[in-house]
């Protein structure tokens, strides 16, 4: 009893093999490109707003002294 496919018999793979072969590989590329997109752009925007909030809170504590 054989529990694999022989791809050696000459049949084109169906669109599934085509599919279960390729999804989880573009996947694991939208995921990079998000998580790259994350650290080059989103994290050094964040630290900027957190400087600029810092800023803000110290001028209003300065204002209602």
């Amino acid at each position: 009893m054989d529990t694999y496919v022989n791809m050696n018999d000459d049949r084109r793979p169906s669109m599934n093999d085509t599919l279960s072969k390729w999804i989880p590989r573009i996947s694991l590329l939208v995921g990079l490109c998000a998580f790259l997109f994350q650290i080059t752009v989103l994290y050094p925007w964040h630290q900027e707003l957190s400087e600029e909030f810092a800023k803000l809170a110290s001028l209003v504590k300065n204002a209602t002294k």
